[in-house]
């Protein structure tokens, strides 16, 4: 299970290069991992900025204690899922590959239950 982890992260970092390239060396595929997340991250923070201004007050401060949960959660389960490769050099990628796929796992789901419907109102 941790070798497929693995392999499925170093997939994800080879196909972050920005001109094509595949990253040729851990400190790159870390590198890549890392702005895959803050893409991600900047995505959702653009998502909860659109949606905020047209949830109500109780539906706004209902979403702001969903979201600070939310990220204590995926905060928590990527540093546990990177502890398992604590002193590799794989580790970074281990940790950003994780929050940049429940990041985008979260986009999805914000954009089905918030997005979508108050589009249609």
């Amino acid at each position: 299970m941790r070798a497929a982890l693995a392999v499925a992260c170093l997939a994800l970092a080879l196909g972050c290069r920005q001109g094509g390239e595949p990253a040729t060396t851990q400190r790159q595929m870390n590198s890549d991992a890392h702005a895959a997340f803050e893409q991600s991250d900047a995505q959702l923070q653009a998502l909860y900025a659109s949606i905020g201004p047209r949830l109500d007050d109780g539906d706004r401060a209902r979403l702001a204690a969903a979201e600070t949960a939310w990220t204590a959660y995926r905060d928590s389960n990527c540093a546990a899922e990177q502890a398992l490769y604590d002193g590799g050099s794989i580790a970074p990628l281990i940790h950003f590959a994780c929050l940049a796929k429940l990041t985008d796992e979260r986009i999805g789901e914000l954009k089905r239950v918030y997005d979508e419907p108050l589009a249609r109102q």
